[in-house]
């Protein structure tokens, strides 16, 4: 029985797609299994035969029990002494650590294999020693090589004089009145914007000539730019959803089930958990600005794909955050999991982009859209080896909330949207596209000021968009 999850416990056979005698291929569906949080589809680890259903559809099976057996035809299958050495996992406290399967998998063994090569008529049929590292390696991330970033021209933005221009995300080219292409960091333009200064007419310290911050600073405010700011359409801000009325549900209907699953899990996490929030301001300018370059070459990001890419950064700066609380200790895990809060008409589910830290943005962007998917059609990815998550309600206006933390995990971060609002700066107010983040935090492990120094490094990478 699969362990999707470090809550799992137990799972229901719902329905074998396999008949005993049946030859199965790795990878064929084999079963359907009901957990705590969705029905799941576990597929073969093994080809051969599927020699035994210990388990028929119906029953609740503890996790990591044997459920059956493939194998060579006409290998002998002893179902008790599988019993027996494969009872399963008894259930633990919140106090104890993870399996090893659990760890460097999302899913354990669904049934037992017996290797074609070594497996005899006259030895009996037992689980294979290979089995573990065979299902590590078969949910293990895949290791991509990084990807280009949008060469240009990719973006373009329009200047005081109405002419458009394209550029590169790294060094974005503005047309000015003149005709001038001018070079510059995503921070220059920021910091140029807020303090008045004209681009047009500084001279670039940077390679190729690009304008960097410093000579921004170096420049006199107000050295005669223009105060023509974009408008929100021109700076991508997206566009909310309006949701298709719900059907209304029966008079009453048993708690029970994933809806039972999650209320409890919540309950106990607000009811034995410290939350403490932080929020913060984002100016997403720069971000929105390197969305549509990536736009322009076809890939598509979204709003989403930026806030996980930045927070894996993030969380690499401040690994103290990506944490796993226990009664007893508290866990750093080396690789920064981050689910993703997926609504489903069951409830809500969490898949997990595994190994965050080492995709580039396009890389999560994919990723991302894979493991929704597979979320939204009864499928978890990565379910229980989340070391953070990332719960966005900004596709539906929503401006601000604050989130329940997902345990053991010791962080959550809720996402509004992105709202077009008017912000002091150069002496007036000019409209920005400002998202709102909350960070809910376990203070068991993560202090006041860990939360505000992984907010500030969150706010600077969508900001500049230099790192993302």
């Amino acid at each position: 029985m699969p362990k999707a999850g470090q809550s799992m416990t137990e799972g229901r056979i719902v329905n074998w797609l396999k008949k005993e005698g049946d030859a199965v291929r790795r990878g064929d569906p084999l079963l359907e299994i009901e957990t705590d949080k969705a029905n799941l589809e576990v597929e073969a680890l093994e080809s051969g035969v599927l020699l035994k259903i210990i388990h028929s559809a119906g029953t609740v099976v503890p996790v990591l029990a044997a459920i059956g057996v493939i194998g060579n035809a006409g290998d002998p299958v002893d179902v008790e002494a599988l019993k027996r050495e494969h009872p399963g996992e008894a259930p633990a406290s919140t106090s104890a650590p993870p399996s090893p399967a659990s760890a460097s998998s999302s899913a354990a063994p669904a049934a037992a294999a017996t290797p074609a090569a070594t497996a005899t008529p006259a030895t009996p049929v037992s689980l294979a020693a290979t089995v573990a590292p065979a299902v590590a390696a078969a949910h293990r991330p895949p290791q991509s090589a990084p990807r280009p970033r949008p060469s240009a021209p990719a973006m373009t933005e329009a200047s005081s004089s109405g002419a458009v221009r394209a550029a590169g995300p790294a060094s974005f080219a503005v047309a000015p009145a003149g005709g001038r292409r001018v070079f510059a960091s995503p921070l220059a333009r920021k910091v140029a914007r807020e303090r008045g200064v004209e681009l047009d007419r500084l001279q670039g310290s940077g390679p190729g000539g690009r304008i960097l911050r410093q000579d921004v600073d170096a420049a006199p405010a107000g050295n005669g730019a223009s105060q023509h700011r974009a408008a929100p359409a021109a700076l991508g801000v997206p566009s909310f959803a309006y949701p298709d009325p719900s059907p209304r549900p029966d008079a009453r209907v048993p708690y029970e089930g994933m809806r039972r699953a999650i209320g409890t899990a919540l309950q106990q996490s607000k009811q034995s958990i410290p939350h403490f929030y932080a929020t913060v301001p984002i100016d997403m300018s720069a971000a929105l600005e390197l969305k549509a370059a990536y736009a322009a070459q076809g890939t598509k990001v979204s709003v989403n794909d930026l806030i996980v890419r930045a927070s894996a950064i993030a969380l690499g700066d401040e690994p103290r955050v990506s944490c796993r609380v226990y009664a007893d200790r508290i866990e750093y895990p080396e690789d920064i999991n981050i689910g993703i809060a997926v609504g489903t008409d069951g409830g809500l589910v969490v898949p997990v982009v595994l190994k965050a830290q080492s995709r580039d943005l396009a890389g999560i962007a994919e990723e991302s859209r894979r493991i929704v998917d597979a979320a939204t059609s009864g499928k978890l990815v990565g379910s229980g080896q989340g070391t953070f998550t990332i719960s966005n309600l900004g596709m539906f206006g929503v401006e601000s909330f604050t989130a329940i933390i997902n345990p053991p995990e010791g962080a959550i971060l809720a996402v509004g949207a992105v709202r077009t609002e008017l912000v002091p700066a150069a002496g007036g107010f000019f409209p920005r596209p400002i998202l709102r983040v909350t960070l809910s935090s376990d203070h068991r492990a993560i202090d006041g000021i860990l939360a505000a120094r992984f907010l500030a490094r969150l706010r600077h990478l969508l900001e500049s968009a230099e790192r993302l």
